[in-house]
């Protein structure tokens, strides 16, 4: 729900049923997505227990990466409040790493995840970034961590470190193989 200048508030909340998702970008395309040639490409999809959702799936090949963006770069944080949540779930957790928030780029032409974590080190591929990341692969804690980057400086470097005097680590916040894990990223303007 972001406030864009002379527009107002614009709210879009997603209909998975009428919603098109293709992996090229164009003015009718509501999500892109993108995939590695041995990946399911994410598609609308329905399940008992699930209902009508999106569903990619990654191949093991390490390093594989599944993508899904808004195709609308409309979100500027130096306009007012904005906010994006989803569901997510996934049916093994131990070696997929994710970003979930805002990013710069529609379908990052690096192929790599906007931010991650090595060990103890949160760095950045993006930009600019905003919002969570879990790696369990290479941190050294297996768990959510708040994340962001702005004009390619991280914020916080250090997985274990505080801003004004809260953890940017959520102890506790993991994903669990087969389970939703509601995510929420709410960015507001200090006025700067």
């Amino acid at each position: 729900m972001p406030n864009i200048g002379e527009k107002g508030i614009l709210r879009h909340i997603d209909d998975p049923a009428t919603a098109i998702v293709s992996a090229t970008e164009g003015t009718t395309i509501c999500w892109a997505e993108s995939a590695d040639t041995s990946d399911t490409h994410i598609v609308r999809a329905v399940a008992a227990g699930k209902g009508v959702h999106y569903a990619g799936a990654l191949h093991t090949t390490d390093e594989n990466m599944l993508e899904f963006c808004s195709n609308n770069l409309y979100f500027a944080a130096q306009e007012g409040h904005c906010e994006i949540e989803m569901l997510l779930q996934l049916s093994v957790v131990s070696s997929a790493a994710i970003n979930f928030g805002f990013n710069d780029d529609v379908l990052d032409a690096s192929n790599s995840l906007p931010m991650y974590l090595s060990t103890t080190t949160l760095a950045a591929n993006a930009g600019t970034f905003v919002g969570f990341v879990l790696d369990p692969i290479d941190a050294t804690n297996d768990c959510l961590h708040c994340a962001w980057v702005n004009a390619t400086v991280v914020g916080q470097t250090d997985s274990d470190g505080r801003v004004g005097g809260e953890l940017i680590k959520m102890p506790g916040m993991k994903m669990t193989a087969a389970k939703w894990l509601h995510l929420r990223v709410e960015l507001d303007d200090r006025g700067s």
